[in-house]
């Protein structure tokens, strides 16, 4: 009996459980080399999209930074700060045509007559002594920015329509003292199109970084006679442009889903981008775009019109739209214009890029591991560190470093995640209680026995 109970009590305590060694190099699929610029305490590395597309978790803690001891070292991710769409500020810039027998070449000095204040700004201008024409075309537009305080971003372009259809190549210049110009851009297509119920219009241009008091818009004829009403300057907001990463997917049609198509992207990318690369010539789409992880329901992303056009030596394309951001793997395209029905369009997906910082503790080189399913989270120690680095100090301590050659490390198999572990506790109880019950049994029969050879024959 005793036997029994000591077996008992040896099952019931808890099972020894070894003691979690840290991972290793080896415990990743890939990494890279990372090379260092400068001496540092902190190091600020930009990702390469391969890790989002190779990591297995939401948050990129399957990620690590190894010193040449291969022992990790505490980093953080951060994602730069970015001006966002729709953020800024805007102003109305005061435009003036210019004829077009007065314009001369799209770069040459102008020949009416400008009428200035004193500060320099355009208060009027005058066609000149050529009255040959009472109403004569329009060749171009100056626009007067002199009393901005910086160069805008962007230019919006508000046309008085005529209802025609228009599709148009447009340069701009700039200048100091309207006499010499300099092209900021060469060409831009801008138009309206209105064609089965859907209206195409592209209105906007965006601006290099130059500062001039006045721009200049060719006008050209394949406007058709459309001209400007007003022209609208947009102002980013503050920040760096967010670096973003694109990855192209090819579709395979959906059984019994006429102009439906199915796609897959690895890792674990949060996607805020959608678009459809359309062959090159007159295309035009109705697309609906949806994602799900797994066996959830299909949602919703997108739906609109992506075309790609070529008039007149001028190609006009729809922007990449923007969503809310998701994570899932598979996505679907269904096509309503039935005249891309066959064609398997090839769907964009696009996301930004974090930055990661590393504490430069042992000694380099520094190797960045990456797609781990059975390592346990990441520290982030660093990220407490950087919020206490003001803008002097971060320029000190914080230095960047650059993406090297590519390795494999553990190779693809760390991808996928280890088989679940026998559940030791429940067979441990489950032991017991059998234990028990078969104990109890062994004592009921011997207090049978004892009864029975104890009973009066």
């Amino acid at each position: 009996m005793r036997s029994w109970l000591l077996m008992s009590a040896v099952l019931i305590l808890p099972a020894s459980v070894a003691a979690d060694t840290p991972p290793r190099p080896q415990d990743f699929a890939f990494g890279y080399d990372i090379e260092l610029t400068g001496k540092a305490a902190i190091y600020r590395l930009p990702l390469p999209q391969e890790v989002y597309l190779g990591s297995t978790r939401d948050d990129l803690s399957d990620l690590r930074v190894f010193d040449a001891a291969g022992e990790a070292v505490p980093h953080t991710l951060r994602r730069a700060a970015s001006a966002k769409p729709g953020a800024g500020t805007s102003t109305p810039l005061p435009v003036f045509p210019l004829p077009a027998a007065e314009t001369g070449s799209a770069t040459g000095p102008l020949s009416v007559q400008v009428v200035r204040d004193p500060r320099g700004a355009v208060v009027r201008v005058d066609e000149g002594t050529n009255t040959a024409d009472a109403t004569p075309r329009i060749g171009a537009y100056l626009i007067d920015t002199s009393q901005l305080q910086r160069p805008p971003d962007a230019l919006e372009l508000a046309w008085a329509t005529s209802g025609k259809n228009f599709v148009a190549t447009v340069s701009l210049a700039g200048s100091d003292d309207l006499t010499t110009w300099h092209t900021l851009v060469g060409d831009a297509a801008v138009a309206r199109l209105d064609f089965a119920g859907r209206v195409l219009e592209r209105n906007r241009l965006e601006l290099p970084a130059r500062r001039y008091k006045y721009l200049r818009l060719n006008w050209p004829t394949a406007a058709g006679g459309t001209t400007l009403s007003t022209v609208t300057g947009h102002f980013h907001a503050p920040g760096a442009p967010a670096r973003r990463a694109w990855v192209t997917l090819t579709g395979t049609p959906v059984d019994g889903e006429p102009a439906t198509f199915e796609y897959h992207v690895d890792g674990r990318p949060r996607i805020d981008r959608v678009g459809l690369a359309l062959p090159p010539g007159n295309t035009l789409v109705e697309a609906t775009i949806a994602s799900r992880d797994m066996d959830e329901p299909w949602r919703q992303r997108y739906r609109g019109a992506f075309y790609r056009l070529s008039v007149d030596g001028a190609e006009l394309t729809n922007l990449d739209a923007a969503i809310p951001a998701t994570q899932a793997a598979h996505w679907r395209v269904r096509v309503a214009d039935q005249g891309a029905e066959g064609d398997v369009p090839p769907l964009r997906l696009g996301w930004e890029l974090d930055d990661l910082y590393f504490l430069a503790s042992g000694e380099g080189p520094y190797t960045l591991a990456y797609g781990a399913a059975n390592v346990p989270q990441a520290r982030t120690a660093v990220g407490g560190l950087l919020q206490r680095l003001g803008d002097r100090d971060a320029g000190r301590f914080i230095a960047t470093a650059r993406i090297g050659a590519a390795r494999t490390l553990g190779g693809p198999s760390n991808l996928d995640p280890a088989p679940p572990p026998l559940p030791w506790q429940q067979i441990l109880l489950w032991g017991v209680l059998v234990l028990g019950v078969a104990a109890l049994g062994i004592m009921a029969w011997r207090l049978w026995r004892q009864l029975r050879d104890a009973a009066p024959r």
